[in-house]
């Protein structure tokens, strides 16, 4: 471990703490923690991984003369540390408890040779080339939101003969209370246009970097319009708009906006400016590990006056829905990345149609860009391993020409990349998802304030389900190193309990004393989940029940716990089908060719709740268990995804990315309530 005693600043994952303002900053912003905890951390970094006693801290925290429940508040100036680090006293990635005697501190240390250069506000100079272990990092910075994450510019370095890079230093460019979203250069990568919603929903605007004007909005018109694409020419910016669907256009400095195409999101110029490459589907969700793209999204390139628009990959080939496409320097290759269960990345020959794949299967892959000279692609990736920023070197031919090395690592997720022409800087947001388990408690029609149950359990903690009793809660938790987790509690959080650490989608069966999930045992086809087993709550023994699809995405058992229905993707549409628990015989139940989804038993079995695509929408249906036969019954624009049932069985509760909030409806006649 590299000595901190002398040190001005000590760093470790994506935190640094500043010895002499007694600070703590997380991506480069300032944590919100009082002195005690600040004290606690600079004892245990004096010394890392050697254990700091209890008395040791009581001594320079609290004086001889001093009179304090010392445990007390020991223990809780220890848990306001954990928690500003999202840390965790029974698996813990920086303090560690040490029975009756203290603390250490177990993270690594990044040593102050690579330590990033303080951030700046004045616009970077250029960098120059120098030996790769003298190098400075240099990092543009731009806050997207004060609760989700940061915007960061990297400037890159790459040496002779080497298609890996080195990043530079870094530096903030702008901040804001507001979520900002999909920052882009313009091509001389001195202005920056993004989104951001002010209260009237997402606007496009534009400003200098390193000026301190205001922003200039180029839209104005309350049409959530998001995904600015700069023209090679730097007089025009595409984008995507959610609520009046399609691909526009808009003079650089503002003007009358035109239409291009009726459908379709996340444009890409090519670098001679005649072309427009686009996802067919839209923009569902914003949220920090969304994938951007469903099925049954494919790829399409259009001139941007809107002519010879064609379609350039074919639903299920790849399998899944293909989105977030970018342009070869040359303009031969599009480089995608399409999902299923997990997502994978391809690049498609726009001259012979072949696709080749670049990335193993993952969680997520976040918008690739090549670089300036066609030699790698960037990307970011959550992976069950590593979150960050990584680089893949390609062929002429568009395959992959070797292994990926990562860039950047952290907990942030780093999304909407965008290269500078000349290569040399790379922009990109990087979102920070925190993810735990709530309650509110109903007495009549009145509703309790919203009460934690299990804060930052994982970076992804879901699909939240009562035991028939009322009794417990089932939860599945997901974080990086660790994947998957089943935990069950009391309704008020206590008494939580691992079941299990390799499991996906777990539900209660009926006798609440068993449950069943879709297991990472047995791994085949690329890693995919492949059997469903049931777990004992008791006793944690698990046995196989069924081999099901690998490319299951939800699932939802009967009331009687004889049938489980469950979505799945074949031949570049999804459907759900059925499969009986006892015998193991499956049957396809809906039969469209684009997407029907999320299926929730009612509580008598005798319907199914989901969700299916209409247009750019996603619309609430009753499935027939008996036939796959439809009914909509939510018909306003919007994306409307059925997550339970009420009590009595007579609608599905719905709600939505677009929508926000929660609604029921009647399942005979389509009444939001």
């Amino acid at each position: 471990m590299p000595e901190v005693q002398k040190a001005r600043t000590a760093r470790f994952g994506p935190f640094e703490i500043d010895f002499s303002r007694g600070e703590l900053r997380k991506h480069g912003m300032r944590l919100k923690v009082s002195r005690q905890p600040i004290q606690i951390l600079e004892m245990l970094l004096e010394s890392p991984g050697e254990v700091v006693s209890r008395e040791q801290i009581r001594e320079r925290l609290w004086p001889a003369n001093t009179f304090v429940d010392f445990d007390h508040g020991l223990n809780a100036a220890t848990n306001k540390l954990r928690e500003a680090l999202g840390d965790s006293a029974d698996k813990p990635t920086y303090i560690e408890t040490v029975p009756r005697r203290g603390y250490r501190f177990i993270g690594e240390l990044i040593p102050a040779e690579v330590e990033a250069a303080p951030p700046v506000q004045e616009r970077p100079s250029e960098p120059v080339l120098v030996k790769k272990d003298r190098q400075r990092m240099l990092v543009v910075t731009l806050a997207i939101s004060c609760v989700i994450g940061l915007a960061l510019a990297y400037l890159l370095v790459r040496p002779k003969h080497d298609w890996r890079v080195t990043i530079a230093r870094e530096a903030q460019i702008t901040t804001s209370s507001e979520l900002v979203v999909y920052p882009t250069f313009s091509p001389d990568a001195t202005r920056l246009a993004y989104s951001v919603d002010e209260g009237h929903g997402y606007e496009i605007v534009v400003r200098q970097i390193g000026s301190a004007e205001r922003e200039l909005a180029i839209t104005n018109d309350g049409q959530q319009n998001i995904q600015a694409a700069w023209s090679p020419d730097g007089q025009t910016i595409v984008y995507h708009s959610r609520k009046r669907g399609g691909i526009w256009a808009i003079p650089a400095l503002g003007g009358t906006p035109r239409r291009i195409t009726n459908f379709g999101s996340h444009p890409s110029w090519s670098q001679d400016g005649k072309w427009l490459a686009f996802q067919s589907g839209p923009v569902n969700d914003l949220g920090a590990d969304a994938p951007g793209v469903f099925l049954p999204s494919v790829l399409w390139v259009v001139r941007p006056d809107g002519t010879d628009a064609r379609q350039v990959t074919k639903a299920g080939t790849p399998e899944g829905g293909h989105g977030s496409p970018s342009w070869s320097p040359d303009g031969r290759h599009l480089v995608f990345v399409s999902i299923v269960a997990g997502m994978g990345l391809f690049t498609a020959d726009l001259q012979t149609g072949e696709i080749k794949r670049l990335g193993y299967p993952a969680p997520v892959y976040f918008d690739p860009v090549y670089s300036a000279d066609g030699t790698s692609i960037f990307y970011g990736m959550v992976s069950p391993v590593s979150v960050g920023l990584f680089q893949v070197p390609v062929g002429n031919d568009g395959s992959r020409a070797g292994e990926p090395v990562q860039l950047r690592s952290g907990d942030a997720r780093v999304r909407n990349l965008s290269l500078s022409r000349d290569g040399t800087k790379l922009l990109y947001s990087g979102a920070t998802l925190i993810s735990g388990i709530w309650s509110i408690s109903a007495r009549g029609k009145r509703f309790s304030d919203p009460a934690v149950l299990r804060q930052r359990m994982g970076d992804r903690t879901t699909v939240p389900k009562f035991s028939p009793d009322g009794q417990h809660v089932l939860v599945a938790s997901w974080r990086v190193g660790v994947c998957c987790e089943i935990w069950m509690m009391k309704p008020d959080g206590s008494d939580a309990l691992m079941l299990g650490s390799d499991g996906l989608h777990p539900k209660w069966l009926p006798d609440g004393k068993n449950i069943v999930y879709l297991s990472l045992r047995g791994k085949e086809n690329d890693a995919r989940t492949t059997f469903l087993h049931e777990l004992s709550v008791e006793t944690r023994e698990s046995v196989k029940v069924a081999e099901v699809s690998t490319n299951i995405q939800s699932l939802d058992i009967s009331p009687d716990g004889r049938r489980m229905v469950y979505q799945t993707p074949m031949n570049g549409s999804t459907n759900l089908w059925i499969l009986d628990l006892k015998s193991g015989a499956r049957r396809q139940l809906t039969d469209v060719n684009d997407f029907v989804g999320f299926p929730v038993w009612s509580p008598d079995g005798s319907q199914i709740a989901a969700d299916a695509k209409r247009t750019d929408d996603d619309q609430a249906f009753i499935v027939s268990p008996r036939d796959g036969g439809l009914m909509q019954v939510t018909f306003d624009p919007g994306q409307h995804w059925p997550g339970s049932w009420t009590p009595d069985g007579k609608g599905p509760h719905h709600g939505g990315a677009a929508r926000w909030r929660m609604e029921r409806v009647r399942a005979g006649s389509g009444d939001g309530k």
